[in-house]
């Protein structure tokens, strides 16, 4: 019988998940080819953390990496030097560090490889083109690597994770090759974005969200003791995690609203009735019915929601450990942080500095501040169209792949199957994760990404039939604006 490669571009929680997955059910005579270059495998950014500092932000109870197994990340735990005295209760109601969680997802993948290696390879190489080829009997997509070298698939799986910020509209084309470090920082995720810094320097973090908040714990941990400005348009900083139950009743009721104007004054009637309280009880209840809410709205819907509310959803729904959320409220009361709500008018390179010109909310008067150091935190790119990945856009080049009209990731099926611009629902290109947010919204959470990882691994375990069977039903893939 042939035996069917599938690769795996990308190697943090979605990659690795895939892999293990598909590992540990297929019972067809399959390779799996895991391409992984840059963070640690099974880490990616989000885990590669090395400092204790930072947690995450969920607790350890919801952080398990499989969605049949709720208690396999406390278990887990329970046998760590940290935690062997805690009770399995006090592990699970536990912000633990990202370390810890990227130790958890390196030892799921070594126990899987170590059982399955005759069917694992891992590549640790960067994939920069992706080109396709048909015969009578299958497709076959071609791998290009960094290095020149070559690999062949029948499926792919695209788990590319998180790109850097989009460029800054503000700056000015010729101040664009000066902006670089390390004065700014266009990528936040760097590991010397906060290297050489004076202890007394003035740093502007453009952002307000959890990137924003990752580089407050770093400045405070190395013991900087200078200025820092955080400025986003709303000026709005995560709230911090309480320990709400979900309201489940209201998250069933707002479920059936059909209109994005329906779920709003759903939204408002309840936390009016309660005065203002329970919101996060409400976001709780929400959460299972998200992607079902999301896909009832129209496109234009899908848009004003963007606009008008999707920053404030950021800040209510992704909450910070009540231990790191004080941290960063010290750092306000003592005046060391100031958060202003303002757009950035431009940036330009002045000496050893970079002048940072601010439009207030509110105010017509614009100011200006000298920074040292200015990084870019104002979330990933997700306009794939504009990210400058070589991959990516060999696979939009080639017409294997369509940017989302909402500017976020690509156009999918509900299983992640890459629609093509004559509708055809891919039966050889997947992807997971952050790419699939302009059909599900809610793509980020390892809520979301172990139940995409479990779902895409079953699939592709099936028996495949290649060039058959990619003359599935069509899809209008829906213009960019």
């Amino acid at each position: 019988m042939h035996r069917k490669t599938i690769a795996i571009i990308g190697g943090g929680f979605s990659g690795t998940m895939v892999a293990v997955h598909l590992l540990r059910q297929t019972h067809q005579p399959v390779e799996v080819l895991l391409i992984n270059k840059g963070y640690p495998l099974g880490k990616g950014v989000a885990y590669a953390a090395n400092s204790e500092k930072y947690l995450l932000n969920v607790h350890a109870g919801r952080m398990s990496a499989f969605p049949d197994q709720p208690t396999h990340f406390v278990d887990w735990l329970k046998t760590q030097p940290i935690y062997a005295h805690a009770t399995l209760e006090e592990i699970a109601h536990t912000f633990v560090p990202r370390q810890l969680y990227g130790e958890y997802l390196e030892a799921i993948l070594q126990e899987t490889i170590h059982t399955h290696s005759q069917k694992f390879t891992l590549l640790p190489e960067r994939a920069t083109k992706l080109t396709t080829s048909k015969d009578l009997l299958q497709q076959t997509y071609q791998i290009e690597l960094e290095t020149g070298q070559k690999v062949a698939a029948e499926q792919v799986v695209l788990a590319l994770g998180n790109f850097q910020p989009a460029p800054m509209r503000c700056v000015a084309p010729r101040e664009t090759e000066a902006l670089t470090p390390p004065i700014y920082f266009s990528d936040p995720w760097r590991p010397d974005i906060l290297q050489d810094l004076p202890a007394d320097a003035t740093v502007v973090l453009l952002g307000t969200g959890l990137t924003t908040i990752d580089a407050l714990l770093g400045l405070q941990e190395q013991g900087f003791t200078g200025k820092v400005m955080a400025v986003s348009t709303n000026g709005f900083l995560p709230r911090p995690y309480l320990s709400g139950q979900p309201n489940a009743a209201f998250g069933d009721r707002i479920a059936q609203a059909s209109s994005l104007l329906e779920m709003v004054r759903l939204f408002n009637q309840e936390l009016k009735q309660h005065q203002g309280q329970g919101w996060e009880e409400m976001i709780n209840g929400i959460r299972p019915h998200t992607h079902a809410m999301w896909q009832k709205l129209t496109r234009t819907e899908q848009r004003k929601f963007m606009h008008r509310l999707g920053s404030l959803w950021g800040v209510v729904r992704h909450r910070l450990p009540p231990q790191v959320h004080t941290a960063v409220l010290e750092m306000q009361q003592s005046g060391q942080l100031q958060v202003m709500a303002a757009r950035v008018q431009s940036m330009a390179v002045k000496g050893n500095k970079v002048a940072v010109t601010l439009q207030p909310k509110n105010t017509l008067t614009p100011e200006t501040v000298l920074a040292d150091r200015v990084i870019n935190c104002t979330g990933p790119q997700l306009k794939y169209d504009a990210v400058p990945d070589p991959l990516v856009q060999s696979l939009l080049h080639q017409n294997l792949a369509v940017a989302h009209p909402l500017q976020m990731g690509l156009q999918v099926d509900m299983m992640g199957s890459l629609i093509q611009p004559d509708g055809t629902h891919s039966q050889g290109l997947f992807t997971l994760g952050s790419s699939r947010r302009g059909e599900l919204w809610e793509s980020n959470a390892i809520a979301e990404l172990r139940e995409q990882a479990s779902q895409l691994a079953k699939h592709l375990s099936q028996p495949f039939f290649g060039y058959f069977l990619e003359n599935r039903p069509k899809t209008q893939p829906t213009a960019s604006v």
